[in-house]
Order: structure tokens, then sequence, then C-alpha cells
């Protein structure tokens, strides 16, 4: 009969054990994760020991669960059962465990970032109650930044000197790090598109404008924690006018396999103008970053990774995608609960 139990610091070469052997063991393309790799994640992710639990028998993991932990909520990483364990209850066990600690010493909501193309764990958090909040998606460009015809599609630099490099600690000083990247408004004809819902408003002029940056709900990576605890590993770029940073984007080396070499995930980025402002501009702008990252930066592909890309919210607007062939990858659904005492 198996144990489970919260993790303490010294625990962490066992979890790393764990999440080998009951995660990352149905993922054979992901390298195995290391206690460096760990420890990266509790800087960059605020991953928690002590929010994260493992099922084992004797010295033998049997389930894994890692918590990511912040003032407002805990976002369940990771959840593995070792193969030919799976179905017998020990997944449900972790989650109920870790809302009933949570439901005492809080934060009481928690949230999951799992891939469509993941159905079975979509299917098991659904079964538990936990209620769809929202999808991201990445959107890639192929090796030859492919335009939507299908053709090869040259990349035009920006004009030299336009953009500079900056750190994220400059743009945390600056006050710019928390502006969201915006919303380029619904697709047309979406159902979020009538003024009213959550993805439009009415302004006092009697036009539809975009919500404020909140109405996103930032996947967990890119919020400004994240890029904070990130700091050491993103690289910046900036346009900046005489009184302030007009627009910013933040970028990391992809984690490629073999072919993908010259691929940047994209991280973040945001405006000087809040979210819903000069939509055309704030495009130029968008575009004059991401043609830098493929210029000047040298990279072969790009990744904007879960970004807001559904029918009803955009943070690329159309044009811009066509522009560099960035089309639509994996989608990941956010799925949330708040934590239950026994």
């Amino acid at each position: 009969m198996p144990s489970y139990r919260f993790c303490r610091p010294d625990d962490i070469p066992f979890l790393v054990r764990a999440v080998n052997a009951c995660f990352d063991v149905h993922f054979p393309d992901r390298p195995p994760l290391t206690v460096d790799g760990f420890r990266r994640e509790m800087k960059h992710l605020d991953l928690w020991p002590s929010s994260s639990l493992i099922a084992a028998e004797g010295d033998e993991p049997v389930a894994v669960l890692t918590g990511t932990k912040r003032s407002d909520e805990t976002l369940v990483s990771r959840l593995g059962v070792r193969p030919g364990l799976e179905r017998d209850g020990h997944g449900g066990h972790l989650i109920t465990s870790l809302g009933q600690k949570l439901a005492v010493l809080g934060p009481p909501g928690l949230a999951a970032e799992v891939p469509a193309s993941l159905p079975g764990a979509l299917a098991f958090f659904r079964a538990l109650g936990w209620r769809d909040d929202g999808v991201y998606t990445d959107l890639e460009s192929g090796p030859e930044h492919a335009a939507s015809d299908g053709g090869a599609r040259p990349v035009e630099p920006p004009p030299e000197g336009l953009i500079g490099g900056i750190s994220v600690a400059e743009l945390d000083g600056a006050g710019v790090l928390a502006q969201g990247p915006g919303s380029f408004g619904p697709r047309p004809g979406a159902p979020g598109a009538e003024p009213g819902t959550a993805a439009t408003a009415t302004t006092a002029a009697g036009s539809a404008a975009a919500v404020a940056p909140a109405a996103l709900r930032r996947a967990w990576e890119r919020r400004p924690e994240s890029l904070r605890g990130r700091a050491d590993a993103l690289s910046g770029a900036a346009i900046a006018s005489p009184d302030r940073i007009e627009a910013w984007i933040l970028w990391e080396p992809a984690a490629v396999y073999e072919g993908q070499e010259g691929s940047l995930d994209v991280a973040a980025w945001g405006f000087a103008d809040p979210p819903g402002g000069d939509g055309g501009r704030q495009t130029l702008l968008l575009s004059l970053l991401l043609r830098h990252l493929l210029t000047a930066e040298g990279a072969t592909r790009l990744r904007l990774v879960k970004i807001a890309d559904g029918p009803a919210q955009r943070e690329v607007p159309e044009e811009v995608a066509a522009e560099l062939g960035l089309r639509p990858a994996e989608r990941y659904h956010r799925l949330t609960t708040e934590a239950r005492p026994l």
C-alpha cells in the first residue's frame, strides 16, 4: 500500500527521481529532470517542495505532483503516475491532499494548464469538477517563415538603430514589466465580439474597446513574477522614445531537438500604451520586434508561448501572424478549482 506525503527541501533528489519515473517517462523525447533543473524551476516559477507530493511504496515512487505557488493560486505543474499503475486513484488522491492543505493554509485557488494533446488529462481534471477558464495557444513560425499561402516570405529587418537591448531589471525599474501584451480584439463574428462580453467593453464615446489585461489571465510562466524569476535566462529588446519605452520583448533559446537549432521562445512583450489603445501602432511595434528576432538575433524559428489566440481575444493580430507565417501549434486549457477542506 503506497504512502502519500508532502515534501521538504531535502526531498528534492527523491522528487526528481519521482518526476522522471512517473511523469517524464510518459514523454520520452524530454530530457530527464535533474536536481539543478528542479532548483531552477524553484527560482524561475516558484516551484515549492512543500506544495509537491509523492506517493511511494518503500523507496519506489508510484505517483508525483509538483506545485508552483504564489499568493493568488497554486499551479499543478506536473501530475504523473508510474506506467502500469494508472487508474488506481493515485492522481486523484494527490490532488485531494493538496486541496485539503491549501484550504487551511491558502491560497485557495488551484489551476492547471493542460495541453489539448492530452485528452485523458483534461478528462481527469474535469471529472474532478475543475472548470475551464481559458485557452492558450503556441504560435510557431516555420524555418522559412512561410507566408499564409504556403510560399516563402523574406523578412524585412527593422530600420537600423531603432531597437536596442534591454534587461528584465531595466523593464521592471521602468514600471512596464507588469503591462500586459494587450488584446487586438475579438475575431469578427466570434461569440465574444458583442459589446458587453468579457472580450470587449463599451467606452464613454460608445465604441467597443479591448478589456483590461487582467481579463487575458496570462499563463504562469509569462506573468511578471515568472519574468523576474527567469531574468537570468531571458534576453530582451526594446523600442524607446526620448520619454519612455514604447514596446519591449523578452525571449530565450528554445529547448530544441535535432534539426531545430536557432529556435527562440518568445516569453512576453508589452507596450507603453494601455491594452486596447492604438491597435494599429501596437501592431507595427510588435511586427518590428518579431522581425528583429528573425534578423538581428538570427532566429530560424519563433515560438510565441501560451498566448491568448482564441475567438474572443487575440494577443497577436492576424496581419502580423500572416506576415511572419505564425501558425497555431499546441493549445493548452487553463482549468481551475477552489481548495476544499475534509
